[in-house]
């Protein structure tokens, strides 16, 4: 689905849906605009594993996280590609806060890559709240920067609720909701 936009006379066709995606953007002139924009985004991740119990303070869990990635639109969700992470979580046994890091590979439909930092802080079986920050990409998306607030919530508070103990679980979903994205291409 294409839609075309007009700026200095100039025709550039854009993929609706990639566009919503990072400003992907496929180009039929000779130049285009700096684009600013702010999304709503989020993904349904899944992984394999499980929270590792230690005898020390710190748990550390360590897994690729991925799922399918969505941008809300104003008629609802839009597909916009997959997004894979490796992260690391640590959790504090003692007073049950956790702190988590990621690098991520958000890979939009028509094939460019965005690579994003994420560093996050909160309280075991609640959720992690912190940044995520947009470092760069491939293709149109090369010069990619920008970045938001991330929330980010795993099955293991479900567990807790059913009276499972956390290190007995898969971690096998969650969200990871980016409620403001500003992202900017030169």
């Amino acid at each position: 689905m294409y839609a075309v936009l007009h700026r200095s006379f100039r025709a550039v066709t854009v993929s609706i849906a990639a566009i919503v995606a990072f400003g992907w953007v496929t180009i039929s002139g000779d130049a285009w605009a700096k684009t600013t924009q702010t999304i709503r985004a989020f993904s349904v991740w899944h992984a394999q594993g499980k929270l590792p119990d230690s005898a020390t303070t710190q748990s550390i869990y360590k897994n690729v996280i991925a799922g399918p990635l969505y941008v809300d639109t104003e008629k609802g969700p839009v597909s916009a590609g997959k997004m894979t992470c490796k992260a690391i979580l640590q959790v504090n046994q003692e007073d049950r806060t956790q702190s988590g890091s990621a690098d991520c590979t958000l890979m939009v439909k028509d094939g460019a890559e965005v690579t994003a930092k994420l560093d996050c802080k909160g309280v075991f079986m609640v959720g992690c709240s912190g940044n995520f920050t947009l470092v760069g990409g491939s293709g149109p998306l090369k010069n990619i920067k920008g970045g938001g607030k991330v929330i980010i919530r795993s099955e293991f508070a479900d567990a807790r609720a059913r009276g499972t103990q956390a290190s007995a679980v898969d971690l096998q979903s969650g969200i990871l909701y980016l409620p403001a994205l500003t992202y900017e291409l030169p």
